[in-house]
């Protein structure tokens, strides 16, 4: 049985009282907005249209994607966007490989595809070769200590870089300076390699950090 949970915009009315409409099986919660948002003013990518705070929404998303072991204690977690429509029933063979002599636990199944890389400079910045592109199909279903496995590798790989950062900021945790470098590392490989901005993909970084770490 899989629980759901909706994650709204902690500091909009709108968004609570969005909540309140949702059926009785849906957990909703209100998060609040990233300790590092003011930071993202004017930040913008080539590739996505409308006002300002839709960019910054963006980066908003994926970082809280990375959390998303905060609002559950489930073996599983399977991330998915609002605008997603699932066409099927939640069909086990399509989301994990069944538990064997030598797997403990169902593993779940992870869908790329190697035609085209859409966030190159994600897996680029995460020191990782890019072998195919994560940010493929929904929901995207993970262990729920990878999440924290994810956190701490990011954390690592950019504690120099937020140790010099002049964001300082008590309320912001060791990830959130290390994923601020992190996007700011995105953005400068990709205007550096092709002119544009890329956002850093919650998918690619996951599925990128899972095929070389586990």
């Amino acid at each position: 049985e899989w629980g759901t949970i909706v994650a709204l915009d902690g500091e909009s009315h709108q968004d609570a009282a969005a909540c309140t409409l949702l059926p009785s099986w849906v957990r909703c919660v209100l998060q609040p907005r990233p300790p590092f948002f003011r930071e993202l003013e004017g930040t913008a990518f080539g590739w996505i249209g409308g006002a300002p705070e839709r960019h910054r929404g963006l980066v908003w998303k994926e970082w809280s994607e990375c959390w998303a072991d905060e609002h559950s204690n489930a073996d599983f977690i399977a991330v998915t966007d609002s605008d997603v429509v699932f066409v099927t029933f939640g069909i086990p063979q399509l989301l994990f490989e069944p538990a064997g002599a030598s797997l403990h636990l169902p593993r779940p199944i992870i869908w790329s595809h190697t035609d085209e890389p859409q966030y190159p400079q994600t897996v680029s910045s995460m020191g990782l070769p890019w072998i195919s592109e994560f940010m493929d199909s929904f929901p995207l279903t993970v262990r729920r200590e990878h999440f924290a496995q994810l956190r701490s590798f990011l954390e690592t790989r950019f504690s120099n870089d937020a140790e010099r950062s002049n964001h300082v900021d008590t309320s912001m945790r060791p990830f959130d300076h290390a994923f601020l470098a992190f996007l700011e590392d995105v953005q400068a490989r990709s205007i550096a390699s092709s002119g544009s901005r890329e956002c850093p993909s919650f998918h690619s970084m996951m599925g990128s950090f899972l095929f070389q770490h586990q």
